[in-house]
């Protein structure tokens, strides 16, 4: 299973098994990557699954996946936070969960080449990112956070796809069949 939650003290906190490493070097050892050009850089269109924190209710999670738009996310790989341009989001419908809700999406970002390329390589593993606060270390910013987006699967490139009208190549169907391969 990709997703668990550990519990630190009285706290449950949910976490991807690829961010343990990170977590482990130590929070002096895991640095921001740089913010790539958002004029020229692409969008992309990707569908994965949000999953809130354990104990938030329905209603909240899909605020909080939907009030990130605009916002700079995180990707922990080894001592590297990988930022990631989330553009628009929309939501694709509730699947089933034990101990967190979770929601198919669709979202428009940008990223780096070697961030892009890691979502639906590794199916059914799913890349995950967070809101990155600018406020706290990316190791406090994981175990902060409220919820997590698992990219999963990317539209085939469509070249001219651009923020006015990323919606039209989304496919709901595709996107909640996406999300429930997460495990």
């Amino acid at each position: 299973m990709q997703y668990a939650f550990i519990e630190l003290g009285l706290q449950a906190y949910l976490i991807d098994s690829q961010e343990m490493e990170s977590v482990n070097m130590g929070e002096q050892l895991v640095v921001d990557g740089p913010r790539l050009d958002e004029q020229s850089s692409r969008i992309r269109v990707c569908y994965g699954v949000y999953i809130g924190q354990h104990g938030l209710p329905a209603d909240q999670v899909e605020k909080d996946m939907l009030d990130s738009v605009g916002h700079w996310m995180g990707y922990l790989d080894g001592p590297t936070c990988h930022l990631i341009a989330l553009q628009g989001v929309v939501a694709c419908g509730s699947i089933p969960g034990e101990h967190a809700h979770r929601l198919a999406f669709a979202a428009a970002i940008q990223a780096p080449p070697e961030v892009l390329m890691r979502i639906g390589l590794q199916e059914p593993r799913a890349l995950t990112a967070f809101v990155r606060s600018k406020n706290c270390s990316p190791i406090d910013n994981v175990l902060n956070r409220s919820g997590v987006f698992a990219f999963c699967a990317q539209v085939t490139d469509p070249a001219d796809v651009r923020l006015a009208n990323w919606l039209d190549v989304v496919d709901r169907e595709k996107a909640r069949y996406a999300a429930s391969k997460v495990g």
